[in-house]
């Protein structure tokens, strides 16, 4: 018995970081390539929500970073703060002259709850998902919207890269993991099967949003 444990338990994590993307890979290599979606004729509103946990070391460069993106449609941005006991809120607010929304109350019910109430608020037609410590390109917010140009698309993931950093030995094994995990769910996507995508770069069409459990 304890020989077949160990047997099933090396085949699991085989298949689980080998077999299961070597196959899906393959076999996306034998699906056509999606027709190129029409050029995008009217933006939809999006909404780009901000789950921020006492993060006032990095909120600022990440609120600059998300008012500097290219995107021909309109979009609001939307911090959600619940529980901060730093100065999230206040640098927050800072920008509201420049349509940056607040939401804040002193109980922290973690992170789901904080979405689960900020997408309650947002008026978008699609909402953008990202966390407070990352950086999008300034293509960013146009390349995943215009994916919705096609109606069978529900949601769409980005491709999330890790800077390389010279004081961060593990940088570079965090990128090349990245890069694995980009390659499976491209493949995914390709044959129908994805199940799970980056929520620090994540768009949805809000009609399709149901409130997540709050449970841990």
């Amino acid at each position: 018995m304890t020989k077949l444990a160990l047997f099933i338990s090396l085949f699991l994590v085989v298949y689980h970081y080998v077999l299961y993307p070597l196959i899906v890979i393959v076999l996306s290599r034998y699906r056509p390539r999606p027709a190129q979606t029409a050029e995008m004729v009217t933006w939809p509103k999006v909404t780009f929500l901000i789950a921020a946990y006492n993060e006032e070391r990095v909120i600022a460069d990440k609120l600059r970073n998300t008012l500097g993106l290219d995107y021909a449609g309109s979009f609001d941005i939307l911090v959600v703060s619940d529980g901060s006991g730093d100065r999230t809120q206040v640098i927050v607010a800072e920008f509201a002259s420049r349509g940056v929304a607040l939401l804040h109350q002193p109980e922290r019910r973690g992170k789901t709850a904080a979405l689960n109430r900020g997408v309650a608020q947002e008026s978008g037609e699609i909402i953008v998902f990202s966390d407070a410590n990352n950086e999008f390109s300034k293509d960013s917010l146009s390349e995943l919207v215009k994916h919705f140009n096609d109606p069978s698309v529900g949601g769409v993931c980005g491709a999330k890269q890790i800077k390389s950093a010279e004081d961060r030995q593990s940088s570079l094994g965090d990128g090349l993991y990245w890069h694995y995990e980009s390659a499976i769910k491209y493949a995914e996507g390709r044959i129908g099967t994805i199940t799970n995508a980056d929520g620090e770069i994540f768009a949805i069409r809000k009609s399709l949003y149901r409130p997540l459990s709050e449970r841990i």
